[in-house]
C-alpha cells in the first residue's frame, strides 16, 4: 500500500499554520506552492492542516479547519489575504466529520493493468461504500461500459495498459456517452501527459501514489454534478 497510497510526511511548523491545498487546479496549486516558499510557509498533505477547497468542493477531513476559495479566501490570492488568514490566532471554520461510507451506493469501474494497485484501490472505495468492478485493461474497461452502460457512476482510468491503454479506451467511451465522469490514474506528473489525459475526454487527473483525501474529493465533485460554471473555474482548460 506504501507504494500505491501516499503518506502523510512530518512538515516543520511556522508562525503560520500550515496548510493543504485540497483543490484540483494545477495553476492554484503552483501559486499556493510559490507563496509558501516565499513566506516560509508550510504546503503540506497532513489531514490535521488548514484545508483549502475549491468552490463547491464538499470535503475535508474530520474535524480539520477549512477555507473555500471565493468565499474564505478570494481569488486572485493575494499574498496578504493568504497570510492573515493563515494567522495562528484567527478563528475558522472547522468542517464536519466525514461520513464513514461517502461513496455509499455509487457503482465505480476501476480499470487497472496492475493486480496489487487493483486490490488496494478496490478495498479503499469498498471501504467508503462504493460498489466497485474492475477491468484489467482499456479493451475490457470499454466492453465493460458498453455492458452496463448507465448503470456507472465514474471510471477511474489507468493510462498506461496493455491491449488499449486509458486514453484510448477513454476516447472509445467518450463516443458514446460524453458525460460519464473518467479520472486519469498515471505515474506521469508533466504536463504532456496531462494534456493527453484532457484531450481524450478526461474529466480530472491524479497522479500516484494516491493521496486518499484527493481521491475522495475528486470522486465527490465528480458525482455531485455541482454547476457547470463552478467546474469550468475549477478546471480552467
Amino acid at each position: 500500500e506504501s507504494e500505491l497510497i501516499a503518506q502523510p510526511q512530518p512538515q516543520p511548523q511556522h508562525t503560520s499554520r500550515p496548510f493543504h491545498y485540497a483543490g484540483h487546479n494545477a495553476d492554484l496549486r503552483d501559486q499556493f506552492k510559490n507563496l509558501s516558499e516565499r513566506f516560509n510557509v508550510s504546503m503540506t498533505q497532513d489531514a490535521t492542516a488548514v484545508q483549502i477547497l475549491d468552490p463547491g468542493q464538499t470535503s475535508s477531513p474530520a474535524g480539520s479547519p477549512s477555507l473555500r476559495l471565493n468565499k474564505d479566501l478570494h481569488l486572485p490570492l493575494c499574498a496578504n489575504e493568504f497570510l492573515q488568514t493563515l494567522s495562528p490566532g484567527r478563528p475558522l471554520e472547522t468542517t464536519e466529520p466525514l461520513s464513514e461510507v461517502p461513496l455509499h451506493g455509487i457503482r465505480i469501474l476501476v480499470a487497472e493493468d496492475n493486480a496489487t494497485n487493483r486490490l488496494i484501490v478496490g478495498k479503499l472505495l469498498t471501504r467508503w461504500g462504493a460498489d466497485v468492478s474492475f477491468a484489467e485493461n482499456g479493451v475490457e474497461a470499454v466492453e465493460q461500459y458498453r455492458a452496463r452502460g448507465d448503470d456507472l457512476n465514474l471510471i477511474l482510468m489507468d493510462c498506461e495498459m496493455p491491449d488499449l491503454d486509458g486514453y484510448g479506451a477513454t476516447e472509445q467511451i467518450r463516443e458514446e456517452n460524453a458525460d460519464i465522469p473518467i479520472v486519469a490514474l498515471t505515474a506521469h506528473a508533466l504536463p504532456e501527459f496531462k494534456d493527453r489525459a484532457w484531450a481524450s475526454g478526461m474529466s480530472d487527473y491524479i497522479t500516484k501514489p494516491l493521496e486518499k483525501q484527493i481521491l475522495l474529493s475528486t470522486i465527490e465533485s465528480l458525482i455531485s454534478l455541482p454547476p457547470k460554471d463552478i467546474v469550468q473555474a475549477v478546471h480552467p482548460h
